[in-house]
């Protein structure tokens, strides 16, 4: 069963030790950041995470607070590892999503994923762990993807310059007067020949 696991959610980490020794649980996380923009500086691309769980039991990263755990995550397609350990046998939930505050320009994904992490007694006397993530009503996902953007484009949109100055009204003068001379040149000689 855990095999089958490890294919169909190969981003999602698995480490197991003998029991007594507490099971390292790995969640990848990755951000995305789709940047449209006219200035050639970069726009920050940080992102703001919060982990926690509804059950007071489960075991939380270091750095928890009040069951709380923040993290960040700075750049494009870059991802970061929540590191979980678990010293006992039992299903452990948590919800995860994005706490960055809004800012003009800026999308972010306010996607929450609800994890589910299953520590179970393996019958070789190890600790095995299975992990579920879902995405709300798209169900179970095999990874987990913020996908932010920036978008900032400058305030008017000027036509491209051709590199002609002159007036288009001198030359539109210039040409109509051509045509009259040469609409009277062809009744002259009608006339002559006539």
């Amino acid at each position: 069963m855990t095999i089958s696991l490890l294919v169909l959610f190969p981003m999602i980490g698995f480490k197991a030790y003998a029991s007594g020794n507490p099971v390292e649980v790995i969640i990848p996380v990755i951000q995305d950041f789709n940047v449209q923009s006219d200035s050639a500086a970069l726009p920050a691309r940080l992102g703001k995470y919060e982990l926690y769980s509804p059950d007071s039991d489960s075991p939380m990263p270091q750095g928890s607070k009040n069951g709380r755990f923040e993290f960040l995550i700075d750049g494009s397609n870059t991802s970061t590892a929540i590191n979980l350990s678990a010293g006992k046998a039992g299903a452990y939930h948590y919800i995860l999503g994005q706490v960055t505050e809004d800012a003009e320009s800026y999308t972010y994904d306010r996607t929450v994923y609800a994890i589910t992490v299953y520590i179970e007694n393996t019958p070789d006397g190890r600790f095995g762990s299975q992990i579920i993530v879902e995405n709300g009503a798209a169900g179970k996902c095999a990874e987990i993807r913020f996908e932010n953007h920036y978008q900032n484009h400058s305030g008017s949109v000027e036509p491209p310059k051709t590199g002609d100055q002159s007036g288009i009204l001198f030359w539109s003068l210039l040409s109509f007067l051509s045509f009259v001379g040469v609409i009277s040149l062809a009744i002259t000689r009608r006339k002559v020949t006539a």
